[in-house]
């Protein structure tokens, strides 16, 4: 048996000793010594050494070491190129939600083709637990013989009940701030519903706003700037339309002409859109997701709006990483930042999940055939092509949220845009605003707690230096991901009820599988039947391991485990966006099933424990959103209707 088999076999023959390890982490892995060399015995060397007579360069281990509870995978460190002594003085503070036994510290040698183990140590996990604070000097078990390797090592913990009563998420980028205002929108536009049809806590009935004219109204009102991001943008969309008249509709300015307009005004416009590699003129024009990021620079081309298309890169990485990073992922901010002197600190925000794009102007109704002729007459959207038509409908419904800040807050949007201004385009940020700060009263007139959070790695954003220990690192590359922070936050402090909304719900992959018994064959079969070729190695050992799924079943847990009421609702569309058959989103649709089977499993289990007489959807509920049609009028002839 190979020595590196034996923290396995130990794992699996003592998986009833496997305890929760709930809370915050802190971990440093501070440097190693005596590592053993493993350049001299591999590929590597030999090809360096073709090299190494003239550059004179030394032939030692690239050392960094991956941090695993069990064998799941939490942190890395950064790799460092010729040292047999490294120091890596990195320190990692993340949550964890994990059932394990130890945490094991890998130490590999990084190569230009696959890495080699050069050591490996461990710390039990109830020990961790019990003493809450750990500095060791690991003794390294290494199969290198001789050599004595040693890693230096400090392990902090922060068990869930010490970490759960704050209204501010700590450790983030941005701070808790305490100035301005929230408004919330559901949909592009809001019309009235029997639904909204309640008395506001303030005794008034309720009065819904609408994104999109607000967001206008704000564009117009500019007098100094006007920064936006995207995932996409559409300088053809109307912001402002009307139901009854597409006359009246098309008589509101397009979003590229009031943009241009205001320009001409003397004010900054800067936009900043995903750049979708696939578009293009020699390539497909609009995109494969239908981005139009190309048409919309172009249109902006010969004015004084100044657009700029970003891709998704991993600087200083190697080719094939920077290639799948860039066609593998997007941006996907949606903002748009405003100066307007009747706000707090001057400066509006709006954010959230609408692009200013084809297809997302809609409201609570929800159409799919009528205001095809009105509304959705020149922006008709529908992932099935060919299959339907602007004549006919149906039309793709569109739900998402959205927010408009002020204050402090604004400005830390603000702040967003200028860090990742300053990255995609270095030579023209001179003319970039300065924040302000919030007066006193200001701060005294708000009844508003507002935090903004984001995820954005350092390949992005030109982070400040004096907050960089705000952020998380992998591969020695720093990032921010203070949205999973205040995700896990919020729903540890959850004392009744938790509502999410959101296009996917994938994630928690370590708790997953039972590793020792689940069947390969079934799911090759499966994965062969809905014809997905990734390799068998990718679903077993999947990626997508945040925690947020298995965070909403402990916080489940621990209220039955209490005798309290709680309960969690889910709100899904019933297929992400996309033709449902087609390979990727089956994939989708199996790993969103196996989360909600882990939950679902959890809860099962808690209610098991506490002897009580209730059903796992008393706590857990997934619901998806649907629109059916029922005046047949607007019913085309193929799918049953009249002549129409």
């Amino acid at each position: 048996m190979h020595p590196y088999q034996l923290p396995q076999l130990f794992k699996y023959m003592t998986g009833h000793d496997k305890v929760y390890f709930r809370g915050d982490l802190k971990v440093t892995v501070n440097s190693a010594t005596n590592l053993p060399n493993a350049d001299g015995r591999n590929l590597k060397a030999r090809f360096d050494s073709l090299f190494d007579k003239k550059t004179k360069k030394k032939d030692l281990s690239d050392p960094y070491v991956n941090v695993t509870i069990d064998d799941d995978k939490i942190l890395q460190t950064k790799v460092i190129k010729d040292e047999l002594n490294p120091v890596w003085n990195e320190t990692f503070e993340i949550e964890v939600s994990h059932y394990g036994t130890r945490i094991y510290f890998w130490v590999w040698d990084d190569d230009v083709v696959g890495k080699e183990k050069l050591g490996h140590a461990s710390i039990d996990i109830p020990q961790i637990i019990r003493e809450k604070v750990l500095r060791k000097k690991l003794e390294l078990f290494t199969p290198f013989g001789k050599c004595k390797p040693v890693l230096d090592v400090e392990v902090e913990f922060e068990p869930v009940t010490d970490v759960v009563g704050e209204f501010e998420v700590l450790k983030t980028y941005f701070p808790l701030r305490k100035s301005g205002e929230v408004t919330l929108y559901q949909d592009a536009s809001f019309q009235p519903t029997p639904a909204h049809s309640y008395i506001s806590v303030h005794g008034s009935p309720f009065k819904g706003r609408s994104a999109w004219t607000d967001i206008e109204t704000s564009i117009n009102k500019a007098r100094s700037f006007i920064y936006m991001t995207g995932w996409s943008m559409t300088h053809t969309v109307r912001l402002q339309r009307n139901a009854e008249s597409l006359e009246e509709t098309r008589n509101h300015e397009e979003l590229g002409q009031l943009l241009k307009k205001k320009a001409n005004e003397g004010v900054q416009v800067l936009v900043l859109l995903w750049d979708e590699p696939l578009n293009g003129e020699d390539i497909m024009m609009g995109g494969i997701v239908g981005t139009n990021d190309e048409q919309t620079r172009n249109y902006f081309a010969s004015s004084k709006v100044k657009c700029v298309l970003a891709a998704r890169q991993k600087n200083k990485r190697g080719m094939l990483e920077t290639v799948v990073s860039s066609t593998s992922f997007s941006h996907h901010q949606k903002t748009v930042i405003l100066d307007d002197e009747e706000a707090s600190c001057g400066t509006v925000a709006y954010l959230g999940g609408l692009d200013l794009t084809v297809g997302r102007y809609d409201n609570q109704t929800h159409s799919l055939f009528e205001s095809t002729k009105t509304l959705h007459q020149d922006d008709f959207y529908q992932t099935f092509p060919g299959i339907t038509t602007p004549d006919a409908g149906p039309r793709q419904p569109w739900h998402d949220v959205h927010a408009r800040v002020t204050g402090e807050a604004a400005l830390d949007v603000m702040t967003n845009f200028s860090e990742r201004w300053k990255i995609e385009a270095p030579k023209d940020v001179s003319s970039l605003r300065t924040r302000t700060m919030a007066t006193e009263e200001e701060r005294e007139s708000s009844n508003w707690n507002i935090q903004v959070f984001r995820s954005i790695p350092i390949d992005a954003a030109l982070f400040d230096d004096h907050k960089r220990h705000f952020l998380q690192s992998k591969h020695g590359r720093r990032y921010e991901a203070s949205i999973h922070r205040a995700y896990v936050s919020g729903i540890r402090n959850a004392d009744n009820f938790l509502y999410i909304e959101n296009q996917y719900f994938l994630g928690s992959a370590h708790t997953w599988l039972d590793k020792t018994s689940h069947n390969v064959d079934v799911v090759q079969s499966y994965l062969k039947e809905v014809k997905i070729l990734k390799p068998f190695s990718w679903y077993h050992s999947p990626r997508c391991n945040h925690l947020i799924p298995c965070e909403i079943a402990e916080q489940i847990c621990e209220m039955i485990e209490k005798n309290t009421r709680f309960a969690a609702y889910i709100l899904l569309p019933l297929f992400p966006e996309g033709d449902p058959c087609a390979p990727h989103i089956q994939e989708i649709l199996y790993w969103q099933t196996k989360t909600m089977s882990m939950m679902y499993k959890k809860v099962a289990k808690a209610i098991k424990r506490a002897e009580i007489d209730a059903h796992p959807t008393d706590y857990l509920n997934f619901f998806c959103l649907g629109r059916s049609q029922c005046c047949l009028t607007w019913v085309p002839f193929y799918l049953g209707g009249g002549s129409h």
